[in-house]
């Protein structure tokens, strides 16, 4: 440590600082609970590693030389590479890593076959004859380039990543980046359609391991901002390279460290609600136990790499490949315990990315047919008025099978049911009494009803008593007072709890019939009562969805 300058610890804290943050692009998330389903990736054995979903079509194309070719990116509908050949009386200086010539940048017509035709040095400014230009990558309006070239630092040659903008046909204002740090390397960039970040491979400070992918963000003015690691999803003790995203939703990348066929194998990770999720190998059909690295991929499901498998033309060759997409289904069918479909069973469908895939509904046989990926993980949830909801995983396991249907069954159990407690009112039951008297007799037929139902699991019994209006207001309030006191001794000496009896007592305030002096003697005995109400609780089936 004491040998490296000021600079490059100064750099080594930031990059660390950077890495430890959380942030949206390195951080990934593997929950289960009812409504997320995360699946474990399946490792298989070596001789088992199949593509996932696709078949690959590959061929070794006529440019390659005993050289080195390596597959860079399109530009204005031509093929960009690099290359250590020789064209014409052209000659680079030898590179002491490689022993070849340094690598320039060509570029080339693409071929209906996919071949590539015509090459020619792609530019006089971005290449040099004593230093490697050996990958590039463009924005979307092609206006800019990104691109590596080797650097001598002390007796080494380290490859730094430059800028440079086209100006009437011609690359201008050609710029080192300011992340590069002295003594470290930064590899393979990628920069996304609109501009705004720059995905790349360095050893720099703050690796979990060899070479990381990283990226940084890139502002209205072209200004870097700090890398930032992209974490142990991507990255491992060994090394990633060669980032490259297809649309927004996938990235592509090489790795040493991945589970793989041996040397650097292409991975593919999942870009979903902004988290990269866990590579998949892209399988045996493009993968060998070389190294294969650099993939590019069109619209079109034809694209290119870089291997140094046998049977290439020496050194790194650039392939060509068509990729088909596997096609497979699964017959889904959902019955009851007997047996019996269940018809218009609601089965919502998310892949081992929590994305919604299918949403319908069985037909008349309790059928339902979704396409599946092979080599992928499913989660289906199925919903039924009347029965309880079921979750069943599923993975297809068949890849190499095309046009395979797959069966999965879903038994539905019916809901018990379900049942809340209920208050409601038995009845009110009014015992009336005579004027100025407190007592009743207890056989009335109203006290006695009222008993029954008190009786009868009742939780409260509400006794609100009332008086005409022919004393003073405090001589009928005890008066209302007694005549409910009454009603509850009753009840109680028969057998009702005391501790579920309230008694409230009105007076004149609340009589059933407003009459001045002029009351009639039926009148007056209607608000001369005592109301008894009581209450109840039972279990009451709910209704069920």
């Amino acid at each position: 440590m004491n040998n490296l300058k000021l600079s490059v610890l100064i750099g080594f804290a930031a990059v660390a600082t950077s890495f430890a943050q959380t942030n949206e692009i390195a951080s990934v998330e593997y929950t289960t609970n009812k409504e997320e389903v995360r699946f474990p990736i399946r490792e298989r054995r070596i001789n088992k590693l199949d593509p996932s979903g696709f078949k690959y079509g590959v061929k070794n194309l006529k440019v390659n030389t005993p050289y080195t070719e390596l597959t860079n990116h399109l530009y204005k509908n031509k093929f960009i590479y690099s290359s250590s050949k020789k064209i014409g009386v052209f000659k680079s200086d030898i590179d002491p890593k490689t022993n070849e010539p340094y690598k320039l940048l060509f570029c080339g017509d693409i071929a209906k076959d996919q071949e590539i035709k015509h090459s020619t040095f792609f530019s006089n400014t971005l290449n040099t004859d004593k230093s490697n230009e050996t990958f590039s990558t463009f924005t979307e309006d092609e206006e800019t380039v990104y691109f590596t070239r080797s650097v001598k630092e002390g007796d080494q040659e380290l490859l730094k990543i430059f800028r440079a903008t086209l100006e009437r046909g011609a690359w201008k204002n050609i710029e080192m980046l300011s992340f590069n740090m002295e003594g470290f390397e930064y590899d393979t960039p990628y920069v996304s359609p609109n501009g705004d970040k720059l995905f790349f491979a360095s050893n720099m400070p703050g690796t979990i391991g060899g070479y990381d992918i990283y990226v940084v963000n890139i502002d209205e003015n072209g200004k870097v901002g700090t890398p930032r690691n992209l974490g142990n999803e991507i990255n491992t003790s060994k090394d990633e390279k060669y980032p490259y995203m297809m649309g927004d939703d996938a990235l592509y990348f090489a790795s040493s460290g991945h589970y793989g066929l041996g040397g650097y194998d292409i991975f593919e990770s999942k870009f979903v609600n902004n988290r990269f999720y866990f590579p998949t190998n892209m399988g045996s059909s493009i993968n060998s136990i070389s190294d294969d690295f650099g993939f590019l991929i069109n619209k079109d499901d034809e694209g290119y790499f870089t291997s140094d498998r046998t049977g290439g033309q020496g050194g790194y060759d650039i392939y060509a490949f068509k990729r088909e997409k596997i096609k497979q289904y699964v017959d889904i069918q959902v019955l009851d315990e007997n047996g019996a479909p269940l018809i218009s069973s609601k089965v919502l469908v998310k892949d081992s990315y929590n994305r919604v895939i299918a949403d319908s509904y069985t037909d008349e046989n309790g059928m339902m047919n979704i396409e599946v990926m092979p080599y992928n993980s499913y989660a289906f949830y199925v919903n039924k008025k009347g029965y309880n909801d079921n979750i069943a995983s599923f993975e297809a396991l068949d890849g190499d099978k095309e046009d395979y249907t797959y069966t999965e069954t879903i038994t539905m159990t019916e809901k018990s049911p379900e049942y809340v407690e209920v208050e409601f009112v038995v009845g009110t039951d009014e015992v009336f009494f005579a004027n100025d008297k407190f007592k009743v007799s207890t056989e009335i037929e109203a006290l006695q009803e009222a008993l029954a139902a008190a009786k009868d699991n009742a939780y409260e019994v509400i006794i609100n008593a009332h008086a005409d209006q022919r004393f003073t207001s405090e001589y009928n309030m005890t008066l209302s007072q007694k005549r409910g006191e009454f009603v509850k001794a009753f009840l109680i000496e028969n057998g009702v709890k005391a501790d579920i009896i309230s008694v409230k007592a009105f007076g004149e305030t609340k009589p059933r019939v407003t009459c001045d002096e002029d009351c009639s003697k039926e009148e007056l005995k209607e608000n001369r009562r005592v109301e008894i109400i009581i209450k109840k609780k039972e279990m009451k089936e709910v209704k069920q969805d």
